[in-house]
């Protein structure tokens, strides 16, 4: 069966739980310091759903993709979600995680 259809299957199944995805965007072709183009949290089944809901939810800028399907049961806060997030803005939300643990 094509990858695509597997996903669309997946992704429209009551049977399985959505998970979170990092997703990276960077532009290869520009100056080192503005390479990264931003990144994103969204939810979803597959990677083709994945791709689906950052178009969606307009947090897919374009450039290169680099993306992780993150652990089961973690929690991310709703102001993280389908947003395009900065390099500041990550790191203030990594300092953020750092206070909680």
């Amino acid at each position: 069966m094509h990858q695509v259809i597997r996903d669309i299957l997946i992704e429209t199944s009551p049977d399985v739980e959505p998970r979170f995805w990092y997703m990276s965007f960077h532009d290869a072709s520009a100056p080192e310091h503005e390479q990264f183009l931003g990144c994103c949290f969204v939810a979803a089944k597959t990677v083709t759903g994945m791709i689906k809901a950052s178009e969606h939810l307009k947090c897919n800028p374009g450039g290169e993709l680099s993306f992780r399907q993150l652990p089961p049961g973690v929690r991310l806060p709703a102001r993280w979600l389908g947003r395009l997030l900065s390099k500041e803005t990550l790191e203030a939300m990594d300092a953020e995680v750092a206070e909680d643990l």
